[in-house]
Protein backbone atom coordinates (compact mmCIF):
# COMPACT_ATOMS: atom_id res chain seq x y z
CA UNK A 1 0.00 0.00 0.00
CA UNK A 2 1.63 3.42 -1.04
CA UNK A 3 2.37 5.64 2.07
CA UNK A 4 -0.52 8.23 0.95
CA UNK A 5 -3.08 5.39 1.70
CA UNK A 6 -1.67 4.55 5.01
CA UNK A 7 -1.76 8.14 5.81
CA UNK A 8 -5.72 8.58 4.56
CA UNK A 9 -6.86 6.14 6.45
CA UNK A 10 -4.63 7.19 9.74
CA UNK A 11 -6.42 10.32 9.61
CA UNK A 12 -10.04 9.18 8.85
CA UNK A 13 -9.47 7.05 12.01
CA UNK A 14 -8.01 10.27 13.56
CA UNK A 15 -4.77 8.37 14.22
CA UNK A 16 -1.17 10.74 14.01
CA UNK A 17 0.71 9.19 11.70
CA UNK A 18 3.69 10.75 13.26
CA UNK A 19 3.79 7.58 15.31
CA UNK A 20 4.64 4.93 13.03
CA UNK A 21 8.01 3.08 13.93
CA UNK A 22 8.34 0.42 10.95
CA UNK A 23 6.96 1.44 7.86
CA UNK A 24 7.81 -0.65 4.36
CA UNK A 25 5.84 0.39 1.27
CA UNK A 26 7.89 -1.71 -0.79
CA UNK A 27 8.55 0.70 -3.43
CA UNK A 28 11.68 1.43 -2.51
CA UNK A 29 14.68 -0.44 -1.95
CA UNK A 30 18.29 -1.77 -3.46
CA UNK A 31 19.44 -5.54 -2.76
CA UNK A 32 18.75 -6.74 0.18
CA UNK A 33 17.87 -3.47 2.08
CA UNK A 34 14.61 -2.31 2.65
CA UNK A 35 14.07 1.80 3.86
CA UNK A 36 11.52 2.71 6.24
CA UNK A 37 9.82 5.33 4.48
CA UNK A 38 9.15 9.07 5.56
CA UNK A 39 6.77 8.31 9.13
CA UNK A 40 8.87 5.58 9.54
CA UNK A 41 11.76 5.85 11.74
CA UNK A 42 14.94 5.52 9.50
CA UNK A 43 17.12 3.36 12.27
CA UNK A 44 14.38 0.27 11.70
CA UNK A 45 15.05 -0.38 8.13
CA UNK A 46 14.98 -4.05 7.17
CA UNK A 47 17.33 -6.69 5.79
CA UNK A 48 16.19 -9.40 3.14
CA UNK A 49 17.29 -12.59 3.67
CA UNK A 50 17.29 -13.02 0.02
CA UNK A 51 16.64 -10.34 -2.76
CA UNK A 52 16.35 -13.08 -5.28
CA UNK A 53 12.91 -12.07 -7.01
CA UNK A 54 11.82 -10.00 -4.32
CA UNK A 55 11.55 -6.27 -6.41
CA UNK A 56 9.91 -7.96 -8.91
CA UNK A 57 6.31 -5.58 -8.38
CA UNK A 58 6.94 -2.01 -7.30
CA UNK A 59 4.86 -1.30 -4.39
CA UNK A 60 5.31 -5.22 -3.57
CA UNK A 61 7.57 -7.47 -1.89
CA UNK A 62 7.85 -11.20 -3.43
CA UNK A 63 8.70 -13.01 -0.53
CA UNK A 64 8.27 -16.73 -1.19
CA UNK A 65 10.55 -17.81 2.21
CA UNK A 66 11.91 -15.12 2.44
CA UNK A 67 12.08 -12.66 5.79
CA UNK A 68 12.86 -9.46 6.65
CA UNK A 69 14.94 -8.97 9.94
CA UNK A 70 14.79 -5.44 11.48
CA UNK A 71 18.41 -3.71 11.42
CA UNK A 72 17.48 -1.94 15.11
CA UNK A 73 15.11 -3.24 17.31
CA UNK A 74 15.97 -0.99 20.29
CA UNK A 75 12.84 0.95 21.52
CA UNK A 76 10.52 -1.00 19.28
CA UNK A 77 8.77 -3.13 22.54
CA UNK A 78 5.55 -1.75 23.69
CA UNK A 79 2.33 -3.52 25.31
CA UNK A 80 0.37 -1.94 22.79
CA UNK A 81 1.22 -2.09 19.08
CA UNK A 82 -0.40 -2.31 15.64
CA UNK A 83 0.34 -4.10 12.50
CA UNK A 84 -0.92 -3.60 9.06
CA UNK A 85 -0.59 -5.66 6.42
CA UNK A 86 -1.68 -5.00 2.91
CA UNK A 87 -0.80 -8.90 0.82
CA UNK A 88 -1.81 -10.94 -1.87
CA UNK A 89 -2.10 -14.59 -1.75
CA UNK A 90 -1.21 -16.25 -5.26
CA UNK A 91 -1.63 -20.05 -4.24
CA UNK A 92 -3.10 -22.27 -1.99
CA UNK A 93 -0.60 -22.72 0.36
CA UNK A 94 -0.26 -21.25 4.39
CA UNK A 95 1.91 -18.48 4.92
CA UNK A 96 3.08 -16.24 7.87
CA UNK A 97 2.74 -12.66 7.79
CA UNK A 98 4.66 -11.78 10.75
CA UNK A 99 6.63 -13.39 13.83
CA UNK A 100 8.96 -12.11 16.36
CA UNK A 101 9.97 -15.98 17.25
CA UNK A 102 13.21 -15.56 19.81
CA UNK A 103 14.25 -19.25 20.35
CA UNK A 104 10.89 -21.07 21.35
CA UNK A 105 9.15 -17.93 22.71
CA UNK A 106 6.81 -15.36 20.76
CA UNK A 107 3.75 -15.45 18.54
CA UNK A 108 3.44 -15.81 14.53
CA UNK A 109 0.15 -13.95 12.59
CA UNK A 110 -0.39 -15.63 9.26
CA UNK A 111 -3.14 -16.88 6.44
CA UNK A 112 -4.30 -20.61 6.46
CA UNK A 113 -4.90 -22.52 3.34
CA UNK A 114 -8.21 -21.37 3.53
CA UNK A 115 -7.34 -17.67 3.02
CA UNK A 116 -8.24 -17.40 6.91
CA UNK A 117 -5.88 -14.97 9.02
CA UNK A 118 -5.00 -16.90 12.36
CA UNK A 119 -2.94 -15.94 15.34
CA UNK A 120 -0.26 -18.32 17.35
CA UNK A 121 1.66 -18.09 20.39
CA UNK A 122 4.45 -20.16 21.81
CA UNK A 123 5.73 -20.43 25.38
CA UNK A 124 4.41 -17.12 26.32
CA UNK A 125 3.28 -16.79 30.42
CA UNK A 126 0.20 -14.38 30.79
Amino acid sequence: MKESGINYFFGKLGLDSGSFNVFYTFEEGVGVKINSVSGGQSQHSGVLSNSTNFWVKNGSGFFSGNTISVSNTSGLYSDAWTKIFVYEKTDTNEFTLFNSLIGITGCKIGITDSNKPYFETFNLQP
